[in-house]
Formats: structure tokens, C-alpha cells, sequence
């Protein structure tokens, strides 16, 4: 994600739609992992811990999205790339941060049943 928003600081159109195309395309490989991964960590609640963390995705999307446009006016396309900057710096450390959490324990494989006589 971080290399596509380096990549659309060149200023050729071409280029530009490259960056986005990776920035985007590992800004939903990363939500998709997330989502699966609170879903797969919640030990009961699982539909709550979804919704939750869909809350505060759209929350989050809400805000920063402000603060880009904000951070346009001011500063052009490099304010857009700070703001986004600043939110995958964010989200590397939270996800350094979960390479401690202890694993879940992998569940059994069912036995099949025994034939019966």
C-alpha cells in the first residue's frame, strides 16, 4: 500500500493510476485479512465483533476522508499523502503490535463417524 502512494508522487497520469491500483488493491487485501482475522479471534459474539469492526471502518474512513480533503486544500496531493501516510503508519504499528498476540489453537479434524453394524 505504501509503495503505491510513493508511486503516484511521480507526476505522469499513467503512473498515478499505477500507484493507486497497488494502494488500493493492498488497502483491501489488508481490510479483508482484518475482517477475517476479528472474526476468527472473537470467542463468542462473532457477528457483534464484525459489526464492530465495520463500525469503526467506516468511522475511520469518515474521518480520515475529512482530514484528506482538509489536508488537500492546505497542501495539495502531498497533504493527501501525509494524512495516508500517517494511517499506514498507524496501521503497521498495530499490526507489529498483534504479531505478539498468542495464536488461537487450531481446531480438531472431525472424525468420521463409525460405520454402523
Amino acid at each position: 500500500m505504501g509503495l503505491g502512494m510513493a508511486i503516484t508522487a511521480i507526476p505522469s497520469t499513467p503512473v498515478i493510476i499505477l500507484g493507486l491500483a497497488i494502494a488500493t488493491i493492498g488497502f483491501f487485501a489488508a481490510h479483508g485479512i482484518a475482517s477475517a482475522w476479528v472474526t476468527r479471534r472473537a470467542q463468542t459474539g462473532r457477528a457483534q465483533a464484525s459489526a464492530i469492526y465495520l463500525v469503526f471502518y467506516y468511522l475511520g474512513a469518515s474521518v480520515l476522508g475529512t482530514l484528506g480533503g482538509y489536508a488537500w486544500t492546505a497542501w495539495g496531493w502531498a497533504g493527501v499523502l501525509s494524512v495516508c501516510g500517517g494511517a499506514a503508519a498507524l496501521a503497521l504499528l498495530v499490526a507489529l503490535r498483534l504479531v505478539f498476540v498468542q495464536p488461537l489453537p487450531t481446531p480438531e479434524a472431525s472424525t468420521p463417524a463409525p460405520p454402523s453394524p
